[in-house]
């Protein structure tokens, strides 16, 4: 699940069957699964300053031996992009629930395995930022003191 401040009627709910987005507290929910390569969802983030643009993961399963995607969204998922630029085209194994998120500035930031990536304009272009000696299993996001 995730939500925005800057709409406070949205939610995004990433589901075993994709990503549902309700515009009324969720009240009702919309299936926006149309362009993704699969739909076993697991994390879901949204941009600090634009409701609209969201990053969500989805996979063949939930098992280990399943193959995941990133994708990206600037119409609060009506359409999908696979994200590909500098990110790798698939993933073995999930991207988890606390493997994905925008910082307070907008960067986006997503753990595979032991490599932390970073993501700019937006989320369309990522590059490797840190390799750990160990798989990433969380990740969290915060802003300046102050800023």
């Amino acid at each position: 699940m995730a939500t925005s401040p800057l709409s406070d009627e949205r939610v995004y709910a990433n589901t075993a069957d994709a990503v549902y987005v309700s515009e009324d507290r969720g009240r009702s929910w919309s299936h926006r699964a149309g362009d993704l390569k699969a739909r076993y969802g697991r994390a879901i983030a949204v941009h600090p300053d634009d409701p609209d643009c969201l990053l969500a993961s989805v996979s063949t399963g939930p098992h280990g031996r399943a193959t995941g995607w990133l994708y990206r969204t600037d119409d609060a998922g009506r359409t999908w992009t696979h994200v590909a630029d500098g990110f790798p085209p698939s993933t073995k194994g999930n991207i988890d629930t606390f493997q994905l998120a925008f910082s307070p500035q907008g960067l986006a930031w997503a753990a595979v395995d032991k490599t932390l990536f970073v993501g700019r304009d937006r989320a369309r272009r990522w590059a490797p930022y840190y390799e750990a000696p160990h798989p990433i299993i969380m990740i969290s996001c915060r802003g300046k003191e102050g800023a």
